[in-house]
Formats: C-alpha cells, sequence, structure tokens
C-alpha cells in the first residue's frame, strides 16, 4: 500500500510516519512538503491513502484535493476546526495532534472502503 503524507512541518511528518509505520512496517510513505510538490508526486505515481494537512502555505488542502484526479482515500489533518465545506474533500478529518488510535483507525477504515488498498 502506499500512503503520500502531504504536511510542510518535518516534526509532524516524522510523528506520522512513526505511527503509520507502527501499525504496518511495510507500508509505502513518500513525503511531500506543499501542495505543489503533492500534484507533481500525484502526476507521476498512484496512491491508495492520502494524508494532508489541510492549511498548506501554497493552496489549502482540500481545494488541492478537489483537483486532483485520484481515487485515493483522503484523509485531512489539521489544527484548527473546520468548516463542512472543507470537510466534504476529505474521506475523513482528524484534529492535530493527532492520535495514535484515530490515525490507526482512519487507515483501517480506508482499506474496509476500498478492499483493493494494499493488493495492487
Amino acid at each position: 500500500m502506499r500512503i503520500l503524507l502531504v504536511d510542510p512541518d518535518f516534526q509532524s511528518q516524522q510523528n506520522l510516519i512513526n505511527v503509520i509505520k507502527e501499525l504496518e512496517p511495510s507500508l509505502l510513505i513518500e513525503v511531500a512538503r506543499s501542495a505543489y510538490d503533492a500534484s507533481t508526486r500525484l502526476r507521476f505515481g498512484r496512491y491508495d491513502i492520502i494524508i494532508c494537512e489541510i492549511f498548506l502555505p501554497d493552496l489549502r488542502g482540500d481545494l488541492m484535493m478537489g483537483f486532483l484526479k485520484s481515487e485515493a482515500f483522503k484523509i485531512g489533518i489539521t489544527g484548527y476546526l473546520t468548516s463542512p465545506e472543507i470537510r466534504r474533500s476529505f474521506d475523513d478529518v482528524l484534529l492535530k495532534p493527532v492520535s495514535e488510535d484515530e490515525l490507526k483507525l482512519s487507515i483501517v477504515n480506508a482499506r474496509m472502503k476500498s478492499p483493493m488498498i494494499g493488493y495492487c
């Protein structure tokens, strides 16, 4: 299973990667630090799950999700409460600091919604 993690904050990236790897060490995680970087990676790669900070420096994550043609399960992360309009762009939204249990549950939900995740 391939995950694209979009977050400009290095410490946040490392915390999320550690939780994901604890859940399943074999997961392939790629990191993008901006919407531009993420869109470039998405043009050349296929991901099963996209975990995206909603408030990116170059474009809001929900707007980026609206432009994507990806069928990936989309998880938004943010330190702020968000409007229903923003939440609609994601399959799940988690508030920072993201708890290990919440992130693990969201990844399990991604697998339940898309049974082929991890098998391609």
